[in-house]
């Protein structure tokens, strides 16, 4: 479906619609959250939808956690879940959105130790406080302190 096309059925709820869950259930997250169907909802595809759009209908259970674990951190850190988490790939979006959330042995230094020197220095801090005897050379490296 177009933009339009959302907007129209949006204004017109009563008009008969058939939508194709498969290939438009982003458009049910962003313009039509009131007929969200969790049942129906591709979560494989568009999970990053409902964090961004409808968080109201999250589901951990259900959300795509490897590939849109970046949404949940940006637009809705209450539903943040550390052990579900795809710290390897979207570990950036914790230190960008939600420093709070960040933890030290699970966060990925080689690929995102920009992120944490830029929007949340206090985490290098906190980890060599916390964890000295556990200062590896290459953790150093990573956080530009060796």
């Amino acid at each position: 479906m177009q933009r339009q096309q959302w907007q129209s059925l949006k204004k017109h709820t009563r008009t008969r619609v058939s939508i194709d869950w498969e290939q438009d259930s982003w458009g049910i997250a962003i313009y039509c959250p009131e007929y969200f169907d969790p049942d129906k909802y591709n979560w494989d595809k568009y999970s990053w939808a409902v964090a961004q759009y409808c968080p109201q209908h999250f589901d951990p259970d259900r959300y795509n956690w490897e590939q849109d674990s970046w949404a949940v951190a940006q637009f809705c850190p209450q539903h943040f879940d550390p052990d579900r988490y795809n710290w390897e790939r979207h570990s950036w979006a914790v230190a960008q959105f939600c420093p709070e959330h960040l933890e030290p042995d699970k966060y990925n230094w080689k690929k995102h130790k920009h992120y944490v020197r830029q929007f949340c220095p206090q985490h290098i801090s906190s980890t060599i406080r916390k964890k000295p005897n556990n200062l590896t050379p290459t953790f150093l490296k990573y956080i530009n302190l060796n």
